[in-house]
C-alpha cells in the first residue's frame, strides 16, 4: 500500500499551518494594534483574514476528509494516531469557525 496519502495530509497540513500563523499575524496587525482605528486599513485588513480563514477552514476540512478516507475512516475498529489526528484536526475547524464569526463581529462593529 502506498503512502502517498500520508505525505498529501502532511503538506496540507503544513500548509494549513503557514496560513494559520499568517492569520494570526494580520490579526494582530489589524484587530488588536493602534492600526485597527484607520477605517480602509482595517477593513482591508479583515476582509484580508476572513478569506485566509476561509481558505484554511476549506483546505483543513479537504485534507483531512481525504486522510480520513484512506485510513478507513474515523468509525473503524480500534484506535490508532490517524484518529487522534482526525478529531484534533476536525476540532481545529471548530475554532477556526469560531474565529471567523469573531472577525466578522469585529467587522460590523
Amino acid at each position: 500500500m502506498s503512502d502517498d496519502y500520508l505525505i498529501d495530509y502532511s503538506s496540507g497540513t503544513k500548509s494549513v499551518c503557514i496560513c494559520t500563523i499568517v492569520s494570526i499575524l494580520l490579526i494582530l496587525i489589524f484587530i488588536v494594534s493602534p492600526l485597527s482605528n484607520f477605517i480602509i486599513a482595517s477593513l482591508f485588513g479583515k476582509l484580508l483574514i476572513l478569506a485566509i480563514l476561509t481558505f484554511i477552514l476549506y483546505k483543513n476540512i479537504l485534507i483531512t476528509h481525504n486522510f480520513s478516507e484512506n485510513t478507513g475512516g474515523i468509525f473503524s475498529e480500534g484506535w490508532n494516531d490517524a484518529k487522534t489526528s482526525i478529531l484534533c484536526s476536525y476540532g481545529f475547524s471548530i475554532f477556526i469557525v469560531i474565529l471567523f464569526f469573531s472577525v466578522v463581529n469585529r467587522l460590523f462593529n
